[in-house]
């Protein structure tokens, strides 16, 4: 079995490695530690143009397909270069739209999210729960036609940049995803600081009123779901692990 990187996966390697070591000075990566964002607009526009926050979705709303292992390699050389994070967020949250989102929900956000004009990301884990829906303090409950969800979430990357939140959630006797927009009232975010310089944030929901349409899908298929995805966001992780430790002095 050849397990080396097909013709087509080198050549995205290649043009990735190739923009990023031209980007990514050490001044420029020095300059981004001191922006709320963790980068700057014009590096974000630039990795919108190559298409890399659309890379893992489909074509029909203005993805390109790629498969799992293809994002992989592709944040691996993200690692190498020591790009920002706010990428990784990007793409994960991107993806976990696709996985949990209803099909309304998809057509209204992710040809945003894929042209990088929006940026979704996940919130999931909580101080004292990190995987199980059942301990979490994070509640969705019902309101006439409406929802309303109470409590934090920690750890959540990227959240000073999100137009818009995946909460993970406690609803009734199980889990449920709810897509939380960054500007609704009740919405809090305060940064926290890391060791790694990453935007990661507690995000408080304080009695946010959400529509009905804001439940992604059916909150019994939701858990089974996020495992799958979970597993492989931690997959995409660890490539962006890898590459990090091949970055070589300039």
């Amino acid at each position: 079995m050849d397990l080396a990187p097909t013709p087509e996966q080198q050549a995205v390697q290649s043009q990735a490695r190739r923009f990023l070591a031209a980007e990514l000075t050490r001044e420029r990566l020095a300059a981004f530690d001191r922006e709320p964002a963790g980068h700057d607009a014009a590096f974000w526009r630039d990795v919108a143009a190559l298409g890399w926050f659309g890379f893992g979705l489909p074509e029909a709303c203005g993805g390109q397909g790629a498969s799992i292992l293809d994002v992989g390699l592709l944040l691996e050389e993200c690692g190498r270069a020591v790009a920002p994070h706010g990428v990784f967020a990007a793409i994960g949250g991107a993806l976990a739209v696709d996985t949990l989102a209803s099909t309304a929900q998809k057509r209204v956000w992710l040809p945003a999210l894929a042209a990088g004009q929006r940026h979704a990301t996940i919130a999931v884990a909580e101080r004292h729960a990190v995987n199980d829906p059942r301990a979490f303090a994070t509640v969705l409950s019902r309101r006439g036609n409406g929802l309303v969800l109470r409590g934090a979430k920690w750890c959540v990357p990227q959240a000073v940049t999100a137009d818009v939140f995946l909460v993970v959630a406690r609803y009734r006797r199980g889990g449920c995803a709810v897509l939380v927009p960054a500007d609704t009232p009740g919405v809090s975010v305060r940064p926290l600081g890391t060791l790694g310089k990453d935007r990661q944030s507690v995000v408080a929901f304080d009695g946010v009123t959400l529509p009905a349409g804001a439940l992604c899908g059916r909150p019994a298929a939701v858990w089974s779901r996020w495992e799958r995805l979970r597993r492989r966001l931690a997959m995409l992780l660890c490539a962006e692990m890898v590459g990090g430790p091949r970055r070589r002095s300039r």
